[in-house]
């Protein structure tokens, strides 16, 4: 008998041709050398009575293993391992850097650097360990993924509008005046304040 695996899509194929055929769970599992756990197992994918189509069945099962695949990455050794040294000192490197290095280092391996802070800050298995302290902000709490709000511009009270400002400051015969730009989407404001000299 092989060890278990999951089926292809020609095996299904051929699972589903000697059930329309009659032949017992046993008998099917024996022609495909498999275990008759693994065949009874097959026939109950299909949920909520529906009828065992090998295509439909196949199609479910990449889905549901792409999913997986997308959730834990780092149940690939060789990444785990890669993610866990470069993270702590001495390398001390960031996710990005990680991210980027891997692929370099291990051509055909990947992983989103997403993956590794949901690592870090997320699982429940890793967050005792306090991996937030080899990052170089070491922020025990992750910041919002797009980053803080930008608060709205407040109006200063003392910014005098540009036309009202004195004509010897546009002539620019005196010294001690500054001036700063200040945009907020169309509208311009330019605060004017003069600096007395003793």
């Amino acid at each position: 008998m092989k060890k278990y695996s999951h089926l292809s899509l020609e095996e299904r194929e051929k699972l589903f041709a000697f059930k329309e055929k009659g032949l017992t769970q046993r008998s099917i599992a024996i022609k495909l050398g498999r275990s008759a756990a693994t065949v009874s197992r097959e026939l109950k994918r299909p949920k909520y009575g529906r009828s065992y189509i090998p295509c439909v069945v196949q199609r479910e099962v990449e889905r549901i293993a792409s999913r997986q695949r997308s959730r834990a990455r780092l149940k690939n050794p060789t990444i785990f391992l890669f993610v866990r040294e470069h993270l702590r000192k001495p390398y001390s490197w960031s996710p990005e850097t990680i991210a980027g290095r891997l692929p370099l280092i291990h051509p055909g391996q990947s992983i989103c650097t997403e993956t590794i802070y949901r690592y870090i800050y997320v699982n429940p298995k890793t967050k005792r360990e306090k991996l937030w302290k080899y990052l170089a902000l070491h922020r025990q709490k992750r910041m919002k993924k797009d980053g803080r709000k930008v608060k709205e511009f407040t109006r200063l009270s003392e910014a005098i509008p540009i036309q009202m400002r004195p004509e010897k400051i546009n002539n620019r015969t005196e010294l001690g005046h500054w001036e700063t730009d200040n945009m907020e989407g169309n509208l311009i404001k330019l605060p004017y304040l003069s600096m007395l000299r003793e």
